[in-house]
């Protein structure tokens, strides 16, 4: 177990340079360790990370209440393929939470932007929410 998180450590470090240089990102443009200082967010985090072996390295929060976390799985066979960004950089996986829902979650692609600086959801209905606390 402690090698399989030592490797997601680097795939997600691997994930936000590429992130990082498709959006011009700023230095403090991944939020993890803010939202998890809110006892919701950390909660869901916990429970998104514990379900199957995740390791979440980033969350994006849209105005109508859909948390999605970008995440690394234990599968490594699926890294390079399903969960990085896509070649193009405009979408990527994630595991979404409705906040509104009963906290209903599913995997799906999300399509990704950036505004000041910081990385965005821009597929959803309502615009974006950036979170900086």
């Amino acid at each position: 177990m402690k090698d399989l998180r030592k490797k997601q450590i680097e795939e997600a470090k691997l994930r936000k340079e590429m992130l990082t240089k498709k959006y011009n990102l700023r230095e403090d443009a991944f939020n993890i360790k803010e939202l998890k200082s809110i006892a919701l967010f950390d909660d869901l985090i916990y429970k998104a990370e514990q379900e199957n072996d995740r390791l979440v390295y980033h969350c994006i929060l849209t105005d109508n209440g859909i948390l999605n976390l970008l995440y690394v799985s234990k599968y490594e066979e699926d890294w390079a393929e399903a969960e990085r960004p896509c070649d193009d950089g405009n979408y990527i996986q994630a595991y979404t939470i409705d906040l509104n829902n009963n906290y209903f979650t599913e995997i799906r692609d999300i399509f990704l932007g950036s505004q000041n600086g910081y990385l965005i959801r821009t597929d959803d209905a309502n615009f974006i929410k950036i979170i900086k606390l």
